[in-house]
């Protein structure tokens, strides 16, 4: 039996899985033999495969995080950082399409700032040249997939949208997100209608800002 067994390996050995070989491969059996260990111990560190997935997937997720921190602090303002969000998730997650609609919309959706508090915690060289601000909001316990007001906040603080607005931009455009991740799902590798999903988004987020927009 392995001496280093903890969460963290458990983790980077569920990410090594996940981009080799894919979801597909990953179960608590595959875990055990690739930790030499008895499979029953992940329960010691995580509630189910479902919880560990999840602080996996926060390995793709940090680049999102890093890439908005980038991103919004090069922005000219508010509004410009908040969509050049959007454009780093859709690039971001049409990519790795399964990983992105398992962590933002699966069982632990509503615990992601819990999640990515723990992962942080794992890897602290992650957070650096992070964002401060960004990263309290990722963290925070009510941070979750299905209403992800990373950036949206800032544009409220500015005036582009109205307090009471935000929480329906926010749901608005979650829905419609997942929605279209889904369809990313569906397609081939290469496929072009990928390419036509990223516009329709872009095409309807626009609209949505455009309705709400208040300067």
């Amino acid at each position: 039996m392995r001496e280093d067994i903890s969460a963290i390996n458990f983790v980077k050995e569920a990410i090594r899985i996940i981009s080799e070989e894919g979801f597909s491969a990953l179960s608590i059996r595959r875990l055990g033999k690739e930790m030499h260990c008895n499979s029953a111990n992940i329960y010691y560190y995580f509630n189910d495969l479902e919880e560990l997935i999840a602080y996996a997937s926060m390995e793709y997720f940090s680049q999102y995080v890093a890439e908005v921190s980038r991103c919004y602090e090069e922005a000219p303002d508010a509004i410009t950082g908040y969509r050049r969000a959007w454009d780093c998730i859709v690039d971001l997650s049409f990519e790795n399409p399964l990983v992105y609609e398992r962590l933002l919309y699966g069982r632990y959706r509503d615990r992601l700032g819990d999640i990515a508090r723990g992962y942080y915690k794992m890897f602290p060289d992650k957070v650096k040249k992070l964002d401060s601000d960004i990263v309290k909001t990722v963290t925070s316990p009510d941070f979750s997939g299905y209403h992800n007001n990373l950036v949206l906040g800032r544009c409220i603080d500015s005036g582009w949208f109205a307090e009471e607005d935000g929480k329906v931009i926010g749901r608005t455009l979650n829905s419609l997100y997942g929605g279209f991740l889904r369809d990313r799902i569906s397609c081939k590798e290469g496929d072009e209608k990928i390419a036509q999903l990223k516009r329709e988004f872009f095409r309807c987020l626009d609209r949505t800002l455009e309705v709400y927009r208040i300067k």
